[in-house]
């Protein structure tokens, strides 16, 4: 940016309303190597001269991260109407909007996937363009190549590239009208292998994901968010105590196995998927160094969590397993730090004693395991976890993993004969953990409510009131009042 281009910049900042301040800061911080340090400087120093919240920041760049998306999608969809293939709107994704193939792939078959209704229209436009440009083309070197010799000769000329592309349009045309005729399109296999020689598949809904790897019983997928879920059909893996989906057992299970990758459990619960009986786990991460003193001079720290969903089915002779990792990206620790001032405000969170000046101190019951209080000691599990606040921070890895265990459990089909016999009869598991217990009702409700959302605040303070305490309803207590 040219000084004096810079110099009219940095005089228009203070004149920009706040909405426009935030969009611009989120526009440009996008994409910082496209503009000059200094300008995005002076949108952030504005941003804290005006005091705006980082809410308000959060919300803005959600809103630019959705207007690009939206961008993609519709570039997309206009490149399958004029008749490019799905592997063509992947590599214009990938070449000239900079994407990895993983997101590139998903937004790639979301837009080719088109309705009979907008195949049909398509279909006739290209018919009719690519119509027009072969008459054009054959026309023309028709008239010309006839003048030329009526005149006794002389130059004519041959509308060849017009016509080819005219008969690429037609071709195109062509094709979306016969994609037109079938009324539903075959729905996509998650994941598949052979089985004594017959083929066999598991599908469910992979959206917003597409496919980086495929191979027998194995398939991998991307996101625009660089998440990485995987599904795995282990023919090996069938065993009586998965069978069986006793919750103790199984919580215990994979609370030994999170410990030993480093995480710890935030929830393990019995669920129905595909309608047979499943299990679904959530596994939390801690970052790669939390202090200063375990990294490296020099190295700049992790302060992310990953958060790791995952949706057990035991089949007939196999067990199918699909995993989603997602990593915190950006600006971490808001979800946390709402909660944490909340309720140390409240003094519902106590900070450790200590001398002043001897680093970082623990705070009293943030941690906690969801089931077990004697895992206390060791569980990553954190008051924020707690599943009420995914309304509030939807675009939350942990609300993301969450919401996709839901996706899949309601989408995944399985056929009869690959279903376990006989079924697990195994009840779905309560949802309710130590978390929810700890942090009340009322205290979420009003996060709510300063955040705008009214309607889930007043349902959380319903609920607070509606709890019963020594047969007097919990609604006369002096907190509840508060």
């Amino acid at each position: 940016m040219p000084n004096q281009y810079l110099a009219a910049f940095v005089a228009r900042v203070p004149a920009m309303s706040d909405d426009e301040l935030l969009e611009t800061l989120a526009r440009m911080a996008g994409v910082p190597n496209e503009y000059e340090p200094e300008a995005i400087a002076v949108l952030r120093a504005e941003v804290a001269c005006r005091r705006l919240t980082p809410a308000r920041q959060r919300e803005a760049a959600e809103r630019r991260a959705g207007e690009w998306l939206e961008s993609l999608r519709k570039e997309a969809t206009d490149l399958a109407l004029q008749g490019r293939s799905e592997a063509q709107i992947q590599a214009h994704l990938e070449k000239r909007r900079g994407l990895d193939a993983g997101a590139a792939s998903a937004i790639a078959g979301r837009a080719w996937n088109l309705t009979p209704e907008q195949l049909r229209h398509a279909g006739r436009r290209n018919l009719a363009i690519g119509a027009v440009l072969c008459l054009v083309g054959v026309a023309t070197t028709a008239a010309t190549w006839l003048r030329a010799t009526t005149d006794g000769g002389g130059p004519y000329i041959v509308m060849y590239g017009v016509t080819i592309v005219g008969i690429l349009q037609l071709v195109r045309g062509a094709r979306q009208s016969g994609r037109s005729r079938t009324e539903e399109p075959p729905s996509e296999t998650s994941v598949d292998w052979t089985e004594n020689g017959r083929s066999r598949s598991i599908t469910f809904d992979t959206a917003p994901f597409g496919v980086v790897r495929r191979e027998p019983g194995r398939t991998e997928w991307r996101d625009l968010h660089e998440n990485r879920m995987v599904a795995v059909v282990d023919r090996h893996g069938a065993d009586v105590t998965t069978a069986c989906l006793e919750i103790r057992a199984l919580r215990a299970h994979h609370r030994r196995e999170a410990a030993a990758r480093g995480g710890g459990i935030v929830s393990v619960d019995l669920v129905r998927a595909g309608g047979v009986a499943a299990v679904a786990v959530v596994t939390k991460f801690p970052p790669s160094a939390r202090h200063a003193g375990t990294a490296a001079p020099g190295t700049r720290l992790d302060l992310a969590y990953t958060y790791e969903g995952l949706i057990m089915v035991p089949l007939r002779d196999a067990r199918l397993t699909v995993t989603l990792r997602a990593r915190e990206r950006g600006v971490t620790g808001a979800r946390e730090a709402a909660l944490v001032s909340h309720l140390l405000s409240r003094g519902l969170l106590r900070i450790a004693a200590g001398p002043p000046g001897d680093g970082p101190r623990r705070m009293d019951d943030l941690l906690l395991d969801p089931y077990d209080p004697d895992s206390d000691g060791s569980a990553c599990c954190s008051l924020d976890d707690d599943e009420r606040l995914d309304q509030l921070f939807p675009d939350h890895p942990l609300s993301r993993v969450r919401r996709w265990l839901v996706t899949v459990s309601e989408t995944l089909e399985v056929a009869e004969d690959l279903r376990l016999v006989p079924d697990c009869d195994a009840p779905v598991s309560e949802r309710k953990t130590r978390v929810s217990d700890r942090v009340p009702s009322a205290v979420i409700g009003l996060l709510y409510l300063q955040a705008g959302q009214v309607a889930v605040a007043e349902a959380l303070f319903e609920e607070a009131g509606s709890l019963a305490e020594g047969g007097k309803p919990a609604g006369q207590r002096p907190d509840v009042a508060e």
